[in-house]
């Protein structure tokens, strides 16, 4: 039994994931994290916390009308977020959020994009077609692949094109941005292997 203390201490040093790397959940007004891309500087976009708009609380509220309905404009709001310190490996990041229109969906043009070190630019295209809509909230993944190692900040960026919904514009509410890194698969091999060896261990000492 001594042993197998031994190896679950040992094995609690191996992490299996670095963690969540951060959270927003828009309890706060963090709006002042986010800047404005390319028309989301005319004056027909916002940015706003909306204080009770989110799953369980606030939530971060994106839109852009284009009154005139005009073609070809980009809505983009562009926060780099802090990773806690450097990031040290070169690793897969899960992103997830949780979206919900403000509007009906009649286009097909809400985004998600990034552009780190390393990872380059990773979009995620078209996200409504996962189901976002105005009435549910629909969670959404994203893989950010082999970001520099010693990088220390995540770039994240949201669109809305013009025409994609009601309104010649739209909007969408955001929540719960979550960032986790992916572990190796030879990190679950490694523990499970140890662990094997553990029980085995134990097994054979009990059966004496």
């Amino acid at each position: 039994m001594r042993y197998l203390a031994l190896l679950i201490f040992f094995l609690s040093g191996i992490s299996l994931s670095a963690g969540t790397l951060f959270t927003i959940d828009f309890s706060t007004d963090t709006t002042g994290e986010w800047s404005t891309v390319a028309n989301a500087a005319d004056p027909e976009a916002s940015i706003s916390w909306n204080s009770t708009g989110g799953v369980s609380g606030g939530a971060l509220e994106l839109s852009g009308v284009n009154p005139d309905n005009g073609a070809g404009k980009a809505y983009i709001w562009l926060a780099n977020v802090d990773l806690g310190g450097a990031y040290t490996t070169v690793q897969d990041i899960t992103l997830t959020f949780d979206v919900k229109l403000t509007q009906p969906l009649v286009g097909s043009a809400l985004h998600f994009l990034s552009d780190n070190p390393g990872s380059g630019y990773t979009p995620k295209f078209d996200f409504q077609n996962e189901g976002v809509n105005e009435t549910d909230w629909t969670t959404i993944t994203h893989t950010i692949s082999d970001m520099t190692a010693g990088h220390n900040n995540l770039q994240m960026q949201f669109q809305i094109a013009a025409g994609a919904v009601s309104g010649h514009g739209g909007g969408m509410l955001l929540d719960n941005i979550v960032a986790s890194v992916v572990p190796e698969p030879s990190t679950y091999a490694l523990c499970f292997g140890l662990l094997t060896l553990g029980f085995v261990a134990l097994r054979r000492r009990t059966a004496k």
